[in-house]
């Protein structure tokens, strides 16, 4: 079902006109004879938002892509489950369909969205009680198409397809690195700007590790490439103090591993 819509969380208070009055008591009746309306717009309305989450996702991560099963992976990992402070929840299922490449350059994937939720009941002025609901639409997501990436496709009678996960990285690659906190602040305790540096390219061998001072701050920044990008940066004020911090998320193309946001945010601090 297409329809956009659903219940609003937010509490107002203001004069009924008669009209909206009797829309009210309606509502307050249907739910009293336990006759609640589907959950099917709600479903709707998460739904819409989960495919425009992912055409966003897809625009920053994807200028082009070498193997489409990549493309796969990163979709059908969007599954979940999302819980509101008001009781709402919904859960979204990514399946793929099918994946390739028309060209070797771009990546095709189609892929099937699907959000229920168990349904609501609301306690508040403002927002609605509703049952059970479901919405389902496919989508096919083109890399390389230009402006327009996302069509919206057909896809009655076709079976999800496993999607095969990636290989395990080999010890010692930088993938198969992990991006040990206590190790770059053991370096930021270094006398130098210079031997922090060098300390954390030693605790690091297989990783990019850069350094910048911003602001007064020594930083130095530990990158780690491939499939699973991340960048960890450690700090050392003027006074003293390190703070060893991960960015949130690393998208590539794109300066979150720029010294500077270690200094200024948003990151996670350790």
């Amino acid at each position: 079902m297409d329809v956009v819509g659903g219940a609003g969380t937010g509490v107002r208070w203001r004069r009924l006109v008669p009209a909206a009055a009797a829309a009210l008591a309606v509502g307050l009746s249907g739910c009293a004879s336990g006759q609640l309306p589907t959950g099917d717009r709600a479903a709707a309305k998460r739904l819409t938002e989960l495919q425009a989450s992912l055409d966003d996702e897809a625009e920053a991560h994807f200028q082009r892509v070498d193997d489409p099963v990549e493309l796969a992976r990163w979709a059908t990992n969007d599954s979940g489950r999302d819980d509101y402070g008001d009781g709402q929840s919904f859960t979204r299922t990514v399946e793929a369909l099918s994946w390739g490449s028309t060209d070797g350059l771009d990546g095709l994937v189609d892929l099937r969205l699907r959000v229920t939720t168990p349904g609501f009941d609301s306690s508040s002025i403002g927002s609605s009680s509703y049952g059970p609901g479901s919405a389902e639409r496919c989508v096919r997501f083109h890399v390389g198409a230009g402006d327009d990436p996302v069509t919206t496709i057909d896809c009655a009678g076709r079976a999800a397809v496993a999607v095969p996960p990636r290989p395990t990285p080999s010890p010692g690659s930088a993938e198969a690195t992990r991006l040990d906190p206590a190790k770059l602040r053991a370096a930021m305790r270094s006398s130098s700007l210079a031997s922090a540096e060098r300390a954390a390219a030693k605790a690091f061998p297989a990783l990019s590790v850069t350094s910048a001072t911003v602001d007064g701050s020594w930083v130095v920044v530990v990158v780690r490439g491939g499939d699973e990008p991340a960048c960890m940066g450690g700090t050392k004020s003027p006074g003293g103090q390190v703070v060893v911090a991960q960015a949130p998320r690393v998208r590539p193309g794109e300066d979150d591993c720029n010294p500077d946001r270690f200094v200024h945010g948003p990151v996670y601090g350790h």
